[in-house]
């Protein structure tokens, strides 16, 4: 079945059940209308044989598949019941506005967006400055410094699910054309490597983040500028 996997390789596992002892009949599995078809490459015609000698399925493989399926099912009503409460809770007045502001700056969309606040809410008033806040998230750069000469330092620990978001976010953020976000990414890629400047770039979000709800501002291009 690894030749037969995809992103949506739970279609092909439904028909396996009631697929019976035709197991070619993987090898014509139809479009789905949705641009999505099995990718079994150069072993769509090999697969029917394949399936009858080393993929043969008892009815103990079959149940075990519908247990799996039903709990995949389950799994999925509950993420579409959890979305449902997080955009409903977006909608109202405490977090509507920010939600909002977020979705001005580069990088950021909804999903983005609701991650950020989930993570650090909308009050920034619990942090003293945009440095704080990115020590507290662990975008913070290290201090590696000897005999008076600053070296280069990982960043500190901290809050992993934010700061993946930040990271996807930095590379989106690096490819809007005109940015200041971009310039920055552009400056700092070739000397530090693309990783080290997404990690930058991410600090940088974040104390924008900061300030902008903070003020309750939408991010703008010409604004002031963050020091460095």
């Amino acid at each position: 079945m690894d030749c037969a996997s995809d992103r949506r390789g739970v279609r092909v596992l439904r028909r396996r059940p009631q697929s019976g002892g035709d197991h070619s009949a993987l090898a014509r599995l139809p479009d789905y209308g949705d641009g999505f078809r099995p990718r079994f490459g150069g072993y769509r015609d090999s697969l029917p044989s394949a399936a009858l000698h080393r993929d043969r399925l008892t009815d103990h493989h079959r149940f075990l598949l519908r247990q799996a399926l039903r709990h995949l099912d389950f799994l999925d009503l509950e993420i579409d019941t959890l979305n449902s409460e997080i955009h409903s809770r977006l909608r109202t007045q405490r977090f509507r506005e920010q939600h909002s502001l977020l979705q001005s700056i580069p990088g950021i969309k909804e999903e983005a967006s609701a991650t950020i606040l989930a993570e650090i809410g909308q009050n920034m008033n619990q942090f003293p400055s945009d440095a704080h806040l990115a020590s507290w998230a662990g975008l913070c750069p290290g201090n590696h410094e000897s005999a008076g000469i600053r070296k280069t330092g990982g960043t500190n620990r901290g809050n992993n699910w934010l700061r993946s978001v930040l990271t996807q976010c930095a590379w989106a953020a690096s490819k809007k054309k005109n940015s200041m976000l971009r310039s920055l990414y552009s400056r700092l890629s070739p000397r530090c490597g693309t990783k080290r400047a997404l990690v930058a770039l991410g600090h940088r979000l974040l104390r924008i983040i900061y300030h902008v709800l903070l003020h309750s501002q939408p991010y703008r291009e010409s604004g002031p500028r963050l020091p460095a």
